[in-house]
Parts: C-alpha cells; sequence; structure tokens
C-alpha cells in the first residue's frame, strides 16, 4: 500500500518546536514546594536549632548555613520532580496536566528513592554521597547535602507533594505560608528517628492521611466531620469542613451539590501550618 507523505508546513512546526521548548519552562515556573528562599530556609534553621538544643555536639553558624544552601539549590531543575511520594501507592509523581491544550504527563522518582539515589548533572546529595564528602573532608559539601534531605523532608509536609498532586499552577497552602508562615519554636520537638527513609515515610503518612490538598479532596463519608460556620469580617460567612477541630476546607453550597475547597483562606491554612511545620522541623532535626 502506497502512504502519501504530508509536508507539514514549516510554520506550524516551527510552532510545535516552540510549544515543546516552552512546556518545561512552564512547568518549572508554576510547580513548587514550600518557597525557596522563605520556608526552606526557616524550616531548616529550626530544625538545626532543635537539634542542637538536645545534641552534646553543636551544629556551628557556619554548618547551619551551609545547610541552608543545600536547602535551597535542592530545588534546581529538575530535582524538584522526585520530591513526591505518595505512601498510599509507594511511588512518586505520577500526575497528569493540561498545557496549551495538551495533555502532559509528569512523573518522577519517589522521595525515598531519591534520597540515596541521585543521578543528576546538578550534583548527587544523596545520603551515600553526604558521608562519602564527610569522609574524604569534604565537609562543606557534606553539610550542604544535609540541606538538601532536609528540603525533602519538609516536602513531606506538603499534602500535595504526598497527595500525587503536582500542581502545576501552585498550590494554596505553599503561597500562604510563604507570605504568612512563622515558625514558632515552641511548637516543635526533637523527632528521633532510625534513619531518613522512615522520617519520609512517616511524615508522609501523617500529611497524606490526615490533610487535602487542592486537587485531591475527596469527601467519602461526610458523616464523620463537622461542619461549622465562621464570619468573616463581620458580614461574609465562610463554611467550613472540620475533623478533630482542624478545618480541612471549605464549603462551597451555593449549588446543588456541595463543593469543597482550598484556596488562600487563613484559618484553613493557619490550621495546615499549625499541624505540618512542627512536623517538618522535629522529623529535620531527627534526621539531623
Amino acid at each position: 500500500m502506497l502512504v502519501k507523505k504530508t509536508r507539514v508546513c514549516p510554520i506550524v512546526s516551527k510552532g510545535i518546536k516552540i510549544i515543546f521548548i516552552l512546556i518545561p519552562v512552564i512547568f518549572a515556573n508554576q510547580t513548587s514546594s514550600y518557597d525557596n528562599l522563605i520556608i526552606h530556609p526557616s524550616l531548616t534553621r529550626a530544625s538545626a536549632e532543635i537539634y542542637n538544643r538536645q545534641a552534646s555536639k553543636q551544629l556551628t553558624q557556619a554548618q547551619i548555613n551551609l545547610m541552608v544552601d543545600g536547602a535551597i539549590a535542592e530545588d534546581t531543575d529538575p530535582r524538584y520532580l522526585n520530591h513526591f511520594y505518595d505512601p498510599s501507592t509507594k511511588k512518586g509523581l505520577d500526575d497528569y496536566d493540561f498545557v496549551l491544550g495538551i495533555k502532559l504527563h509528569f512523573t518522577g522518582r519517589s522521595a525515598k528513592n531519591w534520597i540515596y539515589n541521585q543521578n543528576s548533572a546538578s550534583g548527587d546529595y544523596s545520603i551515600n554521597a553526604i558521608l562519602e564528602n564527610y569522609k574524604k573532608g569534604n565537609i562543606e559539601r557534606a553539610y550542604q547535602g544535609i540541606g538538601h534531605i532536609l528540603h525533602l523532608v519538609q516536602d513531606m509536609s506538603v499534602p500535595a507533594h504526598t497527595r500525587n498532586d503536582e500542581h502545576r499552577g501552585g498550590d494554596p497552602y505553599e503561597e500562604w505560608a510563604k507570605q504568612y508562615g512563622k515558625v514558632n519554636l515552641n511548637k516543635a520537638a526533637f523527632i528521633k528517628v532510625s534513619n531518613p527513609i522512615n522520617a519520609i515515610e512517616d511524615l508522609a503518612n501523617y500529611s497524606h492521611y490526615n490533610f487535602f490538598s487542592k486537587d485531591t479532596i475527596r469527601v467519602d463519608d461526610i458523616d464523620k466531620y463537622r461542619i461549622i460556620e465562621e464570619r468573616f469580617n463581620s458580614n461574609i460567612k465562610i463554611k467550613y469542613l472540620v475533623l478533630n477541630d482542624i478545618r480541612l476546607a471549605i464549603i462551597d453550597d451555593s449549588s446543588i451539590e456541595p463543593v469543597f475547597l482550598i484556596n488562600n483562606d487563613i484559618r484553613l491554612n493557619r490550621d495546615y501550618w499549625n499541624l505540618l511545620s512542627p512536623k517538618a522541623i522535629g522529623y529535620g532535626a531527627g534526621v539531623i
């Protein structure tokens, strides 16, 4: 059978190339974790402080600064694709989104795998590399590596990262934390862990099973929740879905079927932050 070749118009071909060049750029600009210049550094310093409170050998300020540098650098493109772990599937990022009308599939190694096995042009800061650098006397790189690992632990306290939600367009909780999240060391405590993998697993389980992310709200048994109504600015009423005194979602009942939402609501996100950030700090201290 003869197959007729179809010539692609140069303009169309160029347009297709531009789309596929822009796609990773769009994803890189919109995928997020805790803010890289505010929240990750503050959580890292807080973990170091909690660690020092119980350690016989204190971390120096220079060592803590190196850890902060590593926590910032861990979001280097494309490392962030490996910052997910869903304990219900035991997998990393495996989600999709539509970009410019094209369905794109986004995948990455699980954080549990990435913490020990890294092959990236941006460097190897795995546990094994940290220990090897320390053994060889590459002390600065070793402490930077600890910061990279702390970044992964901290991301496990973000429900989107443990519920397979690629949140390319941003995550309301992370965006709220960037602006309003203040570390409170009085709420944090040292959490002893046997190894970093257990810290990843434990914290991922906590955030996955007790919280929602914007695109993973599923309410199967409404009867186990409470619904409360609170006033905002005197005249605006907001309904919350509550479990164990935690506001988990906002209820929009303007239509026939109620819709559950997570947005930038201050009370909702404050509940999330007050419970999740101390866990990130405590487990981070244990990992150090």
